[in-house]
Parts: structure tokens; C-alpha cells; sequence
């Protein structure tokens, strides 16, 4: 597994888009991350730097190139936003991988009770020669009042399709996350974190701040 410590800083890069702006092919132009080295991700989006453009020179190991997350209400106007409010994370990473997931971990701390969700992300974009994968999840937030705490709403929640985590502008002070990185035996390949306490909670995963 990596070592603990911040991700070599890239370039700015646009706003995520959401699932159906790719669909769409309403992604803007320039694409979700600009140039191709060793250091960085090759572009996913509509300018493609892959293999078959003989532009690529990608590294060989996989590797977190970027994190992006966020929830939103329904009538936010925010494009990365899912059509009906809720949470959103999108993935850029070098090399092709087995499977991606994101767990969401609320500690144990007075008044809570520990409760964790993992969700796969599925590929939206990849390189065909396997230099690089773009992987994206959106999930329903679980709508019920009577359920006051995350671990509250355990039996309702769906992988890959809701969660018990609500909107909050305080999610980060509250709860952990982590992105991991599976090979095909599903060891960790590489892993980053953020959130409340995220390196003392996972320190061997490199914190970034989606």
C-alpha cells in the first residue's frame, strides 16, 4: 500500500461533470485533467492523450490522480449535482484497475454509533491501452425522517444506489472517507482519505481534500 503523506499537486482542472453530462457529451472542453507526463493522468475527456494517440507515457504504476466529491440538494443548479440531490464522487486514476470503491465511516463518538458504507464506482471514460480510468458514482440519499443518524437507516440503504449519509455542510467534521484502489485479488493497490481525523483513521492512504 502507498505511503501516507498530500498527492503530488497537479495542475488545476475543471469542475467534475456528472455521469449523464458524459453521456450527454457535455463535458467541457480541455477536458478533466490537462497533460500527459509521468507525473500526471493522461486526459480523459474530450481530447484524448491514450495510447492509441501515441501521446501517453504513463508510468506503470496505478495511482490516484484525483478525487472529487460532494452532495447536493434537488434544486441545486450546480452541474456536477445528480438530478435528484444527493452525494457524487468521481475518480481519476493512472492504470487500469479490478474495481474502485468509496467507504463512508461515521466513528463511534458520543452520540453516534459506528456505521460504514462501501460503494463501487463503475468506469465512465478509460484509455483503451489502460493508461488511465475515469470512474464515477452517484448515490440517492435515503429519505427518511424518522432516521435521525446514519446508522439508523442501515436496512434501506442499497450499494452503489443510496445511503444513509445526509447532506450536511459539516459532513467533513463528522465522518471519514476512502477511496480505494482493488487489484484482481482484491488487494489495495492505492488509497487516499479525508474527513474528520482521516490520516489517524487511515494512515497508510494519502489524504487529499476533495
Amino acid at each position: 500500500m502507498p505511503e501516507g503523506g498530500p498527492l503530488t499537486p497537479l495542475p488545476a482542472a475543471p469542475a467534475a461533470v456528472s455521469a449523464r453530462a458524459l453521456l450527454l457529451g457535455l463535458a467541457a472542453g480541455g477536458g478533466l485533467l490537462a497533460g500527459c507526463d509521468t507525473q500526471q493522468a493522461c486526459n480523459p475527456a474530450i481530447e484524448v492523450c491514450d495510447g492509441s494517440q501515441g501521446g501517453s507515457i504513463f508510468a506503470g504504476d496505478d495511482a490516484i490522480s484525483r478525487v472529487q466529491a460532494g452532495c447536493c440538494a434537488p434544486d441545486d443548479d450546480d452541474p456536477r449535482c445528480p438530478t435528484e440531490g444527493g452525494w457524487w464522487y468521481d475518480l481519476v486514476l493512472e492504470g487500469a484497475v479490478r474495481s474502485a470503491a468509496v467507504t463512508i465511516h461515521q466513528p463511534a463518538d458520543f452520540p453516534a454509533v459506528e456505521y460504514e458504507e462501501r460503494h463501487t464506482l463503475p468506469v465512465v471514460q478509460a484509455d483503451p491501452d489502460g493508461f488511465w480510468e475515469n470512474r464515477y458514482r452517484e448515490l440517492a440519499v435515503v429519505d427518511d425522517e424518522a432516521c435521525r443518524r446514519p446508522g439508523e437507516c442501515a436496512d434501506r440503504v442499497i450499494s452503489g444506489v443510496t445511503t444513509a449519509f445526509p447532506c450536511l455542510d459539516e459532513a467533513e467534521e463528522r465522518w471519514q472517507w476512502r477511496m480505494d484502489l482493488f487489484d484482481r485479488d482484491g488487494e489495495v493497490l492505492a488509497c487516499a482519505t479525508w474527513g474528520l481525523r482521516a490520516v489517524a483513521w487511515a494512515p497508510t492512504c494519502r489524504e487529499v481534500s476533495p
